[in-house]
């Protein structure tokens, strides 16, 4: 059972403690905690990710054209270089997130000192 307090700015009982659904008060834990949607999209991947999963579809697609012309060996040379287009891809997006989410860790530990 939730516990009733009063709002310190409108003096309203209110049952959740960290807002105020009358006059739309937070409390300060919950005013310093970005909300989860504000973390995921701030990122966004570089343009080197999205040339490589671009190559890695041309790549594929060609091997998709050079496998009904019957010439195997050729499609496998571009299924190949697909997928390692692809894992480049998907390292360098790992490797970027990695960063972005240290970044966000700074900005946080520096809000934190300053309060």
């Amino acid at each position: 059972m939730k516990q009733i307090q009063e709002c310190p700015k409108c003096q309203n009982n209110i049952s959740d403690p960290d807002f105020c659904h009358h006059c739309g008060w937070t409390s300060p834990i919950v005013q310093a905690q970005p909300s989860v949607a504000s973390l995921l999209c701030a990122f966004v991947p570089s343009d080197w990710v999205v040339l490589y999963k671009s190559c890695g579809w041309i790549a594929i697609v060609i091997a998709i054209l050079v496998i009904f012309q019957e010439q195997y060996m050729t499609a496998v040379y571009f299924v190949c270089m697909g997928l390692s287009a692809f894992l480049a891809a998907h390292i360098l997006r790992l490797l970027e997130k990695g960063v972005h989410h240290l970044e966000n860790l700074d900005k946080r530990g520096e809000q934190q000192t300053k309060e």
